[in-house]
This record gives C-alpha cells, sequence and structure tokens, in this order.
C-alpha cells in the first residue's frame, strides 16, 4: 500500500477516471448506451486528452514504484547468499 493518503487518493482518483472511461466506451461499443458522438479521454481531435492519460498512467507507475507491494530489484554488484549444501538435492 502507499505509505501516504495524497498518493493513495491520486491513484484512486486517476484509475477511476481511465476506468470510467473504459467502461463507457464498452457500452458505446456493446450498444448499451447511444453514441452521442461526446469525445472521450482517449479519442478527442487534439491529442491533448491523450497526452494527459498517458501522463495519468505515468504517475500511476511512479506511484507503484513506492509501494511495499512488490519485491525490490536487487542492485547489480550485490551477492546474494547461496543456499546451505546441506538443502542442496533435497527432494520437498
Amino acid at each position: 500500500m502507499q505509505k501516504n493518503d495524497f498518493g493513495r487518493y491520486l491513484a484512486i482518483a486517476i484509475t477511476g477516471t481511465i476506468t470510467l472511461y473504459a467502461v463507457r466506451q464498452a457500452c458505446v461499443a456493446l450498444g448499451i448506451f447511444p453514441d452521442d458522438r461526446i469525445a472521450d479521454a482517449v479519442h478527442q481531435y487534439g491529442g491533448s486528452a491523450l497526452l494527459m492519460t498517458a501522463f495519468g498512467a505515468g504517475v500511476l507507475l511512479n506511484i507503484s514504484a513506492y509501494t511495499d507491494m512488490h519485491p525490490r530489484i536487487v542492485k547489480a554488484g550485490t551477492a546474494m547468499e547461496p543456499p546451505p549444501s546441506a538443502e542442496l538435492g533435497k527432494a520437498y
């Protein structure tokens, strides 16, 4: 989980916005919602919405880098200790 509340709420807001646009597009494609020809976040004419969606995805990736949800990568040059030789060849 994110260590501070701001990062958590920002991630929820960005994820919710992108998900809302995706669900709306899926419903239009399935015929559940009428196609009202209002441009959405990814398909607007100028491309600025696509840029901001990509920016939001980048912020989400940065937020995820500072969580404890995945193990950290070991730095190059640090040696991991080998397992004890008594455990080699053991069938579990």
